[in-house]
C-alpha cells in the first residue's frame, strides 16, 4: 500500500507544470519574467481584464534600497515584485514586493491584499506602460 502511495505522489509531482523564469532585460538595472503573465481574477474588479506578472529590480541605490538597507542592516541586492495590470482601467497596483540580501537570502518581503491594493494610473512613456502594451495589446 506505502508504495502504491508514494508511487502516485511521484507521479502527481510530475504531472504538475513547473515553469522557469525567462528574464528579459528591459533596463540595466531592470528585468521581467516573460513567462509570468497569467490572468488576474479579483471580486473588486468585475468585469475588468487584467494580469499579473514579476519583476526584477537590480539595486539602483534609489530610496526604496537605502530604506531597507538602514532598517535591516544588510545589502540589497534586488528585489522581486509582482504587479497587476488592469488592461480595461489602464491602471497598476504592486501585488507583493520581496527583497534579496547578497547571499540570496529573503530580507523583507510584504503581500498586500485585495483590498489593500493602491491602483494608479499608467503614464505615457515609461517602464509600466511598456509592461501595458506587452500585456493587454499582445492578449
Amino acid at each position: 500500500m506505502k508504495k502504491i502511495i508514494i508511487l502516485l505522489l511521484i507521479v502527481l509531482i510530475n504531472l504538475s507544470p513547473a515553469y522557469a523564469a525567462k528574464w528579459y532585460k528591459v533596463t540595466d538595472k531592470y528585468y521581467v519574467d516573460l513567462n509570468s503573465p497569467q490572468r488576474y481574477y479579483d471580486p473588486l474588479l468585475y468585469n475588468s481584464i487584467s494580469y499579473t506578472f514579476w519583476n526584477k529590480a537590480l539595486n539602483n541605490k534609489y530610496a526604496e534600497f537605502i530604506n531597507i538597507e538602514k532598517r535591516y542592516n544588510k545589502k540589497v541586492w534586488y528585489k522581486l515584485e509582482k504587479t497587476i495590470i488592469n488592461c480595461t482601467t489602464s491602471s497598476y497596483a504592486i501585488k507583493s514586493s520581496i527583497y534579496y540580501d547578497l547571499q540570496n537570502k529573503v530580507i523583507y518581503s510584504q503581500e498586500n491584499s485585495n483590498y489593500m491594493l493602491m491602483w494608479n494610473s499608467i503614464p505615457p512613456d515609461t517602464i509600466i506602460s511598456w509592461h501595458y502594451d506587452w500585456i493587454c495589446k499582445n492578449r
